[in-house]
């Protein structure tokens, strides 16, 4: 029987995305810790802007970031 894994959510106020790929570097560090230990999903909280979509999924370096 194969060991069950714990789901983490890791809620961030910065992590690095294409357009500012140094925010959050820390942030990033630490979900890579985590990972292999974890099912790990990121959410990242970012402030509405017009024009900018309420949600958006990307994956970092094998990380679901929402």
């Amino acid at each position: 029987m194969k060991p069950r894994r714990i789901k983490v959510l890791m809620v961030v106020g910065g992590f690095p995305l294409p357009e500012r790929p140094g925010r959050g570097v820390s942030n990033l560090r630490a979900a890579r810790a985590i990972s292999p230990l974890a099912d790990l999903r990121v959410l990242f909280l970012r402030s509405w802007l017009p024009g900018r979509p309420v949600t958006r999924t990307e994956t970092v370096g094998g990380i679901p970031v929402t």
